[in-house]
């Protein structure tokens, strides 16, 4: 079963959609087990991408992977960060003189305010990279019908009514009343 409002081929916003694998929609042209890949396949993103996007600019990366917030918050984090460690009389060279003076720029920045600009850089290439393949464990769990423990997080047997690995409960709050 697909829970969305239409369910087509060509819907742009198709990865929206949540898939319960025992009721696929058949559609002519569409058998059990192509409209499951293909569910499957448009919701996954690929990390190494939303990683290079990362590098291009801090945030790209999580753009690509719909992630409005975070994408937002790492591009501002790189501003501030340029902001404050970039000197100030480099940013107005290069204003008085235009994007040729930013190689020139660049040259007389000290090595001391470029690193923290690189770490967060790199702290946000991890993070999409992270990021995308949480999104597709995630999505692979819902295909799958994967079960986790609310307390430790780990996968459990859909036939126990505890986590084998932290002895939680996994019985809701209504299923106790009964």
């Amino acid at each position: 079963m697909v829970v969305c409002s239409n369910w087509s081929d060509t819907d742009p916003d198709f990865d929206e959609c949540v898939v319960i694998p025992s009721k696929l929609p058949h559609r002519k042209g569409l058998t059990r087990s192509t409209s499951y890949q293909r569910l499957v396949t448009r919701n996954k993103k690929r990390p190494w991408l939303a990683a290079i996007f990362a590098f291009i600019y801090p945030g790209f990366g999580h753009l690509y992977l719909r992630q409005w917030l975070r994408a937002f918050l790492w591009f501002g984090f790189a501003i501030l960060t340029a902001f404050v460690f970039i000197p100030p009389d480099v940013i107005q060279y290069v204003e008085a003189h235009g994007w040729s003076a930013y190689l020139h720029g660049k040259k007389t920045v000290p090595l001391d305010s470029y690193l923290p600009i690189l770490f967060v850089s790199i702290c946000n290439i991890i993070d999409a990279y992270w990021s995308a393949l949480r999104n597709n464990r995630t999505v692979q769990e819902t295909v799958d019908g994967t079960m986790r423990c609310p307390n430790c997080g780990r996968k459990v047997d859909p036939d126990f009514d505890f986590c084998q690995w932290c002895s939680e409960s996994l019985t809701t709050e209504t299923e106790n009343a009964r």
